[in-house]
């Protein structure tokens, strides 16, 4: 009986206090527990965009002209473009997770992202091309700056391809928030088309090129890393054979050659050898480092292609760690400069003396500003 008179009285106040949470406030609490997802992608955002500025100017300015760093100017160009345009948007899209109302900046978002995704691993799949060309194939005509110029062409217009079906398939979500009362707007596949095929569809060919490309990459770098490994085993052979045998002075003058020279060739062909395997070892690890990237967000995105809106059921450090996964491909443009400056001695002599060129005109002009000023009248 008591509980009977106690259950309305339960009912009748839990309506009203429910009833006085605005869409703001739960917007607001969800922003609250979703900040560790707006400071990770901030920091990739930073370190991106100075690692990014610094690959382009040390390899256009710095280095010689080339296939390899024509290519990766290229890459670090499209992932500067996801630093500048995509990570910004993103912040915006997890801080109004339910209040995202801007149609236009949610989908410049998504073809944003889809763009340099794909400009990415066609740039990748034409370094893989160049250094199995310069690595197998040494003694082949080998590809020229003009013919990656037409490769980037080509690149960007495959990817346009790609990701313009973003432009119509996303858009603004009616989303259910924790109050029954409450819809909030989320920057998702757009109401129009849920319950469509086009969606499906539309990640099965993204994730169908993804994954050719990827399978083409490590088929490639099989064969160069293999091809790596008999040419290294011979130089090694060779310069062992250079400073452990003596080499009749008949012989070598009737060559033409001494026995010094001989010995300086081979060390000299020693070192091209140990620096274009280098140049290759990097390429791989990119390329690696954009497959592992990808993984994630697309495990999660078959997640919930097979378990319908499993993410909406998530909440606390479960939801936190959801949103940083699924953005997992922004490691992708954050992670290359990082490769360059460990593996690349020149690239990282050169980044340090930007950096400090760059403090030192910085702390040259505040010392300049807090200067007293005189002036004299005649």
């Amino acid at each position: 009986m008591n509980t009977s008179t106690l259950s309305p009285t339960d009912n009748e106040t839990d309506p009203p206090r429910n009833m006085n949470r605005t869409l703001e406030d739960v917007n607001d609490a969800m922003a609250m527990t979703l900040l560790p997802v707006m400071l990770y992608i901030g920091v990739l955002m930073i370190v991106g965009f100075v690692g990014n500025v610094m690959v382009v100017y040390v390899f256009i300015f710095k280095f010689r002209r080339g296939t390899q760093n024509f290519l990766i100017t290229c890459l670090a160009v499209f992932d500067l473009i996801s630093c500048l345009m995509a990570m910004p948007t993103e912040i915006v899209d997890v801080r109004y997770f339910y209040m995202f109302d801007s149609e236009f900046a949610c989908k410049l978002l998504t073809f944003v992202t889809t763009f340099c995704a794909m400009c990415s691993v066609f740039t990748l799949l034409g370094i893989a091309i160049d250094r199995y060309i310069k690595v197998c194939r040494p003694l082949t005509n080998q590809v020229k700056v003009k013919h990656v110029r037409i490769w980037i062409v080509i690149v960007v217009f495959v990817a346009l391809g790609f990701s313009w079906p973003s432009l119509i398939i996303y858009g603004i979500r009616s989303a259910d928030t924790d109050e029954p009362h409450i819809t909030g707007r989320d920057c998702s596949t757009a109401d129009q088309m849920i319950g469509t095929q086009y969606p499906l569809i539309y990640n099965i060919v993204l994730a169908a090129g993804l994954l050719i490309a990827t399978t083409v990459l490590l088929v490639l770098y099989v064969f160069i890393l293999k091809a790596i490994k008999i040419h290294r085993s011979h130089m090694k052979a060779r310069a062992s054979f250079a400073s452990d045998t003596v080499v009749s002075t008949i012989e070598m003058s009737n060559k033409g050659i001494s026995e010094p020279h001989y010995r300086t060739d081979v060390k000299n062909s020693f070192k091209n050898s140990e620096r274009r395997n280098k140049t290759t070892v990097i390429a791989f690890l990119v390329t690696i480092v954009f497959v592992l990237s990808f993984l994630p967000h697309l495990a999660l995105m078959c997640t919930r292609a097979i378990i319908k809106d499993f993410d909406h059921d998530l909440r606390g450090s479960s939801l936190v760690a959801f949103n940083i996964f699924i953005r997992s491909y922004f490691v992708n443009s954050v992670a290359n400069p990082i490769i360059y400056g460990v593996l690349n001695y020149k690239f990282r002599e050169e980044s340090v003396w930007l950096f400090r060129t760059v403090l030192c005109c910085r702390r040259r002009r505040v010392q300049i500003t807090q200067e007293p000023s005189f002036t004299s009248f005649s």
